[in-house]
């Protein structure tokens, strides 16, 4: 799965996973290693699902992604009514936290 470009999607396992235009901007910022671990982790979720995810306490319902092999990296994403998962967003863990702090 490639995840340079806007929009890609790949149907793997019943999920298909689609990265927004805004997200694929934020992923061709980070190293070249980060891109790769976004990347394995992405196709992992296809084969699992949700299960992997971590539901965010937002109204609206976003959920996180962990990537082990990149620790500092947050994939912020929604699901979709059709076995579609959205890749909205990808931000650092420290950002994250900020933002949830000040909403408190």
């Amino acid at each position: 799965m490639e995840t340079s470009r806007a929009n890609t999607q790949a149907d793997q396992g019943g999920w298909q996973v689609v990265i927004a235009g805004e997200a694929d901007v934020a992923i061709s910022q980070l190293k070249a290693n980060d891109q790769q671990a976004i990347a394995h982790r992405l196709a992992r979720l296809q084969e699992e699902g949700p299960s992997l995810l971590t539901r965010l306490n937002t109204a609206d319902p976003l959920y996180m992604l962990h990537v082990p092999t990149a620790p500092d990296v947050r994939v912020v994403v929604r699901l979709g009514d059709d076995s579609t998962i959205e890749v909205t967003d990808v931000v650092r863990a420290v950002t994250l936290r900020n933002i949830f702090a000040h909403a408190s």
